[in-house]
C-alpha cells in the first residue's frame, strides 16, 4: 500500500492461478461449428500467426515455402501462443463429423499436417472443455465417497423401514414389512398381502404398543411410506420421516443389510426342512428370532435383544447343560427396593452394552474412512450446472446418451445428496453426488439453444393425464387416431411441467408400456370399439413376452 501511494512499483512475486471461471470463459459452444462467427483457417492465416508470435531465432530454424508458410519436418510449423488459431483447428479435429473422438485420434489427426509444441496436454485442456463430450465420455456414476449412514446411540430413537417381495406364497402373503432399531440392529418381521399405507402405519402403531415410538422413521421414497396416511400419523406422533433419494438405497443402507439376511436365512431354512419355497410364511418367526438373538461383530458381539431388551439371548446349546426337560428358574425380586436395584443394574449393564457399541462403531468408521481410495470428491456448488446420469431408469434405448441436463443445482444436503432442477420442465429432484458430474459454473448463460438441447437427450418427462373423453375435453372430441406408416393407434399426451400446446401425439403401444393404467382408463372411456380391439391385442402380446 505504501508503495502505491508514493507511486512507486512494488516488488511482488507472481504465480499464475488458473481458476475454473478462467476456464469458463475459454469453454465451448454446444456445436462451435454451426457458429456463425467460426471462421476456417487458411494458408494466410497460418502464416500471419507465424510472423507475429514466432521469434527470428526460431523462423531461421524453420524452412519457408512457395506460399511463405514456414515447415518443419515437413509440417505446418503453429506457435504455441496463437491460442485463437489452434482452438479452431482443435474444433476441426474434434467436432461434427469427427464424432468427437477421444486424444488419441485428435493427436493422430492435427500431427499428420501441424507440428504444435506440447500438442498432448493442448489437446487434454481442449477436450476437457468440450461440452457434449461430458455427455458421452467416462463411466455410467463417479465414484464419490458414501459419506456416513444414519447412525444414532440410543435404542428406539431410530426406524428403519422397508418393505421386502419374497414372491407368491400359499396364501395371500407376498411382501414383508421389515422394521429395524438403527442403534441396537433389534428387527420385527411384518407378512402382508400388498405394500400398503395402511400395513405402515399398523406396524408402526403395534411397534409403538410394546417399545414406544422412535422419534425417526428412515424409509425409502415408495408410495407406501411418502403418503398422507404415514405423514398424518408421524405428525401426531411428533416425530420426522427421513426418506433416501431414489436409486441410493446404500444410504439406507442398514434395513438393506437385514434384507439380505434375511434372504440368506430364509433360503438354507427351506433347504434344510425340505419345504416348498411357496411356505416361507410359516418361516418368518425363525427368521426373526435368528436375527435378533444371533450375536454379531457390528455391535461389539452382542445380539440385538439383548442391546434393546436388556435379556439374556437363549442359546441352542443350553439343553446340552441343563437337559430338555430342565429349564433355570428365575426367582422374582419380593420388595419395591429389589426390584429398584435389579431395575438399576439392568439400566447400567444396558448403558455399558451400549458404550462398548458405539466404540465398536467409531473404531470401524475410522477404519473405512482410511481404506477409502479412488472417490473423486464433490467439485461443484449450489448454483452450479451438472450433468445427471440416468444409469438407474429401466428400458432406456441404448442411443440415448447416459448423462443428461445440465441441471441447476438448487440445493446441499447431508450424505452427498443434491437438489438439482429441471431447466426445461422446472422439475426438481434429489439426486446422489455419484449420479451427478459438473458441466459449468453459475456464469454459464441459459441460452434458447442450450434448452433445445436439453429437451433433445431424450428426458423421461412424467404423463400429466391422456387428453380424451371425460379426462379434459369433452366426450364428442376423441383425442386418439390411426396412423398407417406404424400401423398402430396415436393418442394425444399432456406433459408435467410443460404447457398445452406442447401435448404431443404419442404411440398407444410406448404409452401402454409405460402408463398402462391410464391408457385402460382412456380406452374404456372413449367408447371405440376398434380401439379397444387394438388393446386387446397389445395386451395380449405382452402377456405372451
Amino acid at each position: 500500500m505504501v508503495s502505491r501511494w508514493a507511486r512507486m512499483p512494488a516488488t511482488t512475486s507472481l504465480r499464475r492461478v488458473t481458476t475454473r471461471g478462467q476456464q469458463q470463459q475459454d469453454r465451448l459452444l454446444l456445436r462451435p461449428l454451426d457458429d456463425d462467427d467460426f471462421v476456417w483457417p487458411n494458408l494466410d492465416t497460418i502464416a500471419a500467426a507465424q510472423r507475429k508470435f514466432g521469434d527470428k531465432a526460431e523462423l531461421s530454424r524453420l524452412e519457408e515455402g512457395d506460399d511463405g508458410v514456414r515447415r518443419t519436418d515437413s509440417r505446418l510449423w503453429i506457435p504455441a501462443e496463437a491460442t485463437n488459431l489452434l482452438r479452431r483447428l482443435y474444433i476441426i479435429a474434434h467436432c461434427g463429423p469427427q464424432g468427437h473422438r477421444g486424444r488419441d485420434a485428435m493427436l493422430a489427426h492435427i500431427g499428420r499436417i501441424f507440428y504444435v509444441p506440447h500438442l498432448r496436454q493442448c489437446v487434454d485442456r481442449f477436450l476437457a472443455s468440450c461440452l457434449l463430450c461430458h455427455h458421452v465420455k467416462g463411466g455410467k456414476v463417479v465414484p464419490r465417497p458414501w459419506s456416513e449412514t444414519y447412525r444414532c446411540n440410543e435404542r428406539n430413537q431410530a426406524l428403519h423401514w422397508d418393505f421386502l417381495y419374497l414372491g407368491e406364497s400359499f396364501g395371500d402373503m407376498q411382501y414383508l414389512l421389515v422394521l429395524k432399531d438403527d442403534a441396537s440392529h433389534y428387527c420385527e418381521l411384518v407378512k402382508c398381502e400388498t405394500p400398503t399405507s395402511t400395513v405402515a402405519a399398523d406396524a408402526i402403531m403395534d411397534w409403538h404398543s410394546r417399545f414406544g415410538i422412535p422419534r425417526d422413521w428412515i424409509s425409502d421414497q415408495g408410495s407406501h411410506f411418502k403418503n398422507e396416511v404415514v405423514n398424518e400419523l408421524c405428525t401426531r406422533l411428533k416425530c420426522q420421516q427421513i426418506f433416501s433419494p431414489t436409486y441410493s438405497s446404500w444410504i439406507n443402507g442398514s434395513v438393506e443389510r437385514v434384507n439380505r439376511d434375511i434372504l440368506q436365512v430364509l433360503r438354507v431354512l427351506i433347504l434344510d426342512y425340505k419345504l416348498n419355497h411357496r411356505d416361507w410364511p410359516r418361516l418368518i418367526p425363525i427368521v426373526q428370532a435368528s436375527l435378533n438373538h444371533t450375536a454379531v461383530p457390528s455391535p461389539a458381539g452382542k445380539t440385538p435383544g439383548e442391546l434393546f431388551t436388556g435379556l439374556e439371548p437363549p442359546s441352542p446349546l443350553q439343553s446340552v447343560f441343563l437337559g430338555p426337560d430342565v429349564s433355570p428358574s428365575v426367582q422374582p425380586a419380593r420388595t419395591s427396593a429389589e426390584i429398584e436395584s435389579s431395575l438399576a443394574q439392568l439400566r447400567a449393564r444396558v448403558r455399558d452394552m451400549h458404550r462398548a457399541v458405539t466404540d465398536a462403531r467409531l473404531k470401524q468408521t475410522l477404519l473405512n474412512k482410511k481404506r477409502e481410495r479412488g472417490d473423486n470428491m464433490v467439485n461443484f456448488n449450489v448454483g452450479d450446472y451438472v450433468l445427471r446420469s440416468r444409469v438407474d431408469e429401466k428400458r432406456q434405448n441404448k442411443l440415448l446418451v447416459t448423462w443428461v441436463g445440465p441441471y441447476a443445482v438448487t440445493a446441499a444436503h447431508a450424505h452427498n445428496v443434491f437438489t438439482v432442477k429441471q431447466l426445461v420442465t422446472g422439475e426438481e429432484l434429489d439426486v446422489h453426488a455419484s449420479r451427478l458430474k459438473f458441466f459449468a459454473d453459475k456464469d454459464l448463460e441459459v441460452t434458447e439453444e442450450l434448452l433445445e438441447h436439453v429437451a433433445a437427450q431424450g428426458i423421461i418427462l412424467r404423463v400429466r393425464d391422456l387428453i380424451g373423453p371425460t379426462l379434459v375435453v369433452p366426450p364428442m372430441l376423441v383425442r386418439h387416431r390411426w396412423n398407417d406408416e406404424s400401423r398402430s393407434y396415436e393418442i394425444l399426451v399432456g406433459w408435467h411441467g410443460l404447457e398445452a400446446i406442447e401435448d404431443s401425439w404419442e404411440s398407444l403401444t410406448a404409452m401402454f408400456n409405460e402408463v398402462s393404467t391410464l391408457v385402460q382408463a382412456y380406452v374404456a372411456a372413449a367408447k371405440d370399439s376398434k380401439l379397444e380391439r387394438h388393446l386387446e391385442a397389445l395386451e395380449a402380446s405382452t402377456k405372451r413376452r
